[in-house]
C-alpha cells in the first residue's frame, strides 16, 4: 500500500505568515525610503533644485553693449560701428577639430598659418562658448560657407557689431596712442594755466608743470575758486 503524505497545515501557515511579514517589512522599508527621499527633494533641498529647474528654463545670455560713436569737433564720425559677418565655433559640438580646420583651409576661409593659433584659442576656451574663427567675412566668404554648411557641425555664421574707422588707421592712432608728453602738455596748459591765472602767479605750479606756457598768461585774471569747483571743457 503506497504511503500517503499528510500536509502539516499549521506549519505551512506559519511559513506563509513569516514570509508575509518579511515581504511587508521590505515593502515598509522601501516606502519609508521613498518618503525620506521625497522629503529631502521637496523640503530639505527645495531651493537648490528649484534654482536648477529655473536654470534649465531661463539662462542669462550676456549681450555686449554697442560702442558709442566718436565725433570730431566738426561733428564728423571718426569711430563708428557697422555690422559684419564672422564664423564662430562651439567646441563641444565639433567632433574633430583638426579635420574641421583643415576643411576650412581648403575652402579658403582660414589661412593655413593661422591653424595652430586657432587650435590653441579653441582649447583654451570653454567647451560651450562660441569661439570666433574668422572675422569680417565678405559676401563671397559667407556664400562659400553657406553652400557647405551641412558639412560643418558646430560652426555657424553670426552677425556682430564691429568697429569702423572712416579715416583709417590715423584715427585709431590719434585716439588710443596719444604720447604721454602730449597729455601732460594739454593738462598743464588747461587746468594748470587756469590755476596759475587764479593765483596771479603766486604758485609753484610753473616749477612742477614742465610744459606750461606762460607767454601772455597774465592777460586774463580769473576769479579764485576752490580746486574742486574748477571745470575744464
Amino acid at each position: 500500500m503506497p504511503a500517503v503524505r499528510i500536509k502539516d497545515q499549521w506549519r505551512e501557515q506559519r511559513l506563509f505568515d513569516q514570509r508575509s511579514l518579511v515581504c511587508a517589512a521590505i515593502m515598509g522599508l522601501g516606502v519609508l525610503g521613498l518618503i525620506v527621499r521625497l522629503f529631502v527633494l521637496q523640503v530639505a533641498r527645495h531651493e537648490y533644485y528649484s534654482d536648477l529647474s529655473q536654470g534649465n528654463r531661463v539662462r542669462n545670455e550676456p549681450i555686449p553693449a554697442a560702442r558709442g560713436l566718436i565725433l570730431d569737433r566738426n561733428g564728423e564720425v571718426i569711430a563708428g560701428n557697422q555690422p559684419a559677418y564672422q564664423l564662430e565655433m562651439v567646441p563641444e559640438e565639433v567632433a574633430d577639430l583638426e579635420d574641421t580646420l583643415a576643411r576650412l583651409v581648403q575652402l579658403e576661409l582660414v589661412r593655413s598659418e593661422d591653424v595652430g593659433e586657432l587650435e590653441r584659442t579653441v582649447e583654451s576656451s570653454r567647451s560651450f562658448d562660441s569661439v570666433p574663427i574668422r572675422l569680417r567675412m565678405s559676401d563671397e566668404d559667407v556664400a562659400r560657407f553657406a553652400v557647405r554648411r551641412f558639412e560643418f557641425q558646430g560652426l555657424d555664421i553670426k552677425t556682430r557689431q564691429t568697429r569702423w574707422y572712416p579715416n583709417g588707421e590715423l584715427a585709431v592712432r590719434n585716439q588710443f596712442f596719444t604720447p604721454r608728453y602730449v597729455v601732460r602738455f594739454l593738462v598743464d596748459n588747461t587746468l594748470g594755466r587756469t590755476w596759475w591765472q587764479m593765483r596771479r602767479g603766486d604758485t609753484r605750479l610753473a616749477e612742477i608743470c614742465d610744459f606750461l606756457v606762460l607767454d601772455n598768461a597774465d592777460e586774463l585774471v580769473r576769479e579764485k575758486k576752490d580746486p574742486r569747483d574748477i571745470r575744464i571743457l
